[in-house]
């Protein structure tokens, strides 16, 4: 009994070895990241939708001033009435934290606005739970908010 508990002891360790090896570094995951939302603000300045929402989980959540879409397919609709008034859009992440399996990302966006009364710049924070989706990081969550003050540059001017 005693060398069957010792057996199972050494295979949980050598089980778990690999998966704890295989779990990339905040360092690995920075770029990975960044990578990630390239590839998103690409696909969202070219207005396509299905590209973007295709880097979302199947059963994703996105929190917006909006509403909140669950799923991939609500996301898509959401996305492309966004990109109806949207423009010139750039994310900067700001910290990327591995949490167990999953990355935890703080950033800020910037955009431009189709008003009534013109283009206008906007920005906000936003953040976002990431998983692994097969061999790519896919968003599982994306709360974005919209800053309701304008940069301090345009402030000053005012």
């Amino acid at each position: 009994m005693r060398g069957s508990l010792i057996f199972v002891a050494l295979l949980t360790v050598h089980l778990a070895i690999p998966a704890a090896a295989q779990q990339p570094s905040e360092q690995q995951a920075r770029p990975a990241i960044e990578r990630l939302l390239e590839t998103w603000d690409a696909a969202a300045n070219r207005k396509d939708a299905a590209a973007v929402a295709a880097l979302y989980t199947e059963d994703a959540t996105r929190v917006t001033p909006r509403g909140i879409s669950y799923g991939r397919p609500a996301i898509e609709k959401d996305l492309a009435e966004s990109f109806k008034v949207t423009s010139n859009i750039v994310d900067k992440v700001e910290k990327v934290e591995m949490v167990g399996e999953v990355v935890l990302v703080t950033a800020t966006w910037s955009a431009t606005l189709q008003s009534k009364d013109g283009p206008i710049q906007a920005r906000g924070l936003w953040g976002g739970v990431y998983v692994r989706d097969g061999d790519a990081w896919k968003t599982r969550l994306a709360i974005i908010n919209r800053a309701l003050q304008p940069p301090p540059q345009q402030a000053a001017k005012q």
